[in-house]
C-alpha cells in the first residue's frame, strides 16, 4: 500500500471509486442521488479539482491517494478554507474520504484518515489547523464508528446540512 499525493491523471481512477463507494455505501441512503450519478459528471468535478492551475479563491484544497500495486483503492481530500477578506480559517474540512469496496477493513480508510490529519496540522501559508471537521449521512452509521474509533466525536448543537448530513469533529 502506497500514499501518494493526488494528480490530474488520477481523476478518471478517482471518478470511479467514487461511484463504486456510492453504489456500495449510499444505495440505501440515498437512492435517488445514487441512481443519477453519472461516471463521466464525476470525471468532470475531478478533473477540475486536480487541475494545478484552478481557482483557490475559498481554500486550499489537498489531496491523496492510496494504492496497491497500480491500481487506485482509496482517496482522501480535504479543503483548509479562508473566510471573508482572505482571512486563514482555523479548521480544516475533510469533504472525501473512500475506499474501494474491495479494500475496505483493511486499514486503507485508518491510513488514509491519518495522513489527512497529519496533513491538517502541518504548517501551510504559516499556520496549521486547529480543528478537522467533516459531515456524514444521518445513517451512515459504519462511518460514525469509524470516525468515533479514531478520535471524532458527532457536534449534537450543529444544525443538520444538506441531506440530512450531520457535523462531526476532532481537535488537532
Amino acid at each position: 500500500m502506497e500514499l501518494r499525493p493526488a494528480t490530474p491523471e488520477d481523476a478518471d481512477t478517482i471518478a470511479g471509486v467514487v461511484l463504486a463507494v456510492a453504489h456500495h455505501a449510499y444505495a440505501e441512503l440515498e437512492p435517488r442521488r445514487v441512481a443519477l450519478m453519472e461516471l463521466d459528471d464525476l470525471r468532470a468535478e475531478w478533473a477540475g479539482r486536480l487541475r494545478p492551475d484552478r481557482d483557490r479563491a475559498t481554500g486550499d484544497e489537498l489531496g491523496v491517494v492510496v494504492t496497491e500495486g497500480d491500481r487506485l483503492i482509496g482517496m482522501a481530500w480535504w479543503l483548509i478554507p479562508r473566510g471573508p477578506y482572505d482571512v486563514e480559517v482555523a479548521d480544516g474540512v475533510l469533504t472525501h474520504l473512500v475506499v474501494h469496496p474491495i479494500a475496505q477493513n483493511c486499514g486503507v480508510g485508518t491510513a488514509l484518515l491519518a495522513h489527512a490529519e497529519d496533513a491538517l496540522r502541518a504548517v501551510r501559508g504559516g499556520r496549521a489547523a486547529q480543528t478537522a471537521r467533516t459531515r456524514l449521512h444521518e445513517g451512515n452509521w459504519w462511518a460514525a464508528r469509524f470516525l468515533e474509533h479514531r478520535g471524532w466525536e458527532r457536534e449534537p448543537d450543529a444544525e443538520p446540512g444538506v441531506g440530512g448530513t450531520l457535523a462531526w469533529s476532532r481537535e488537532l
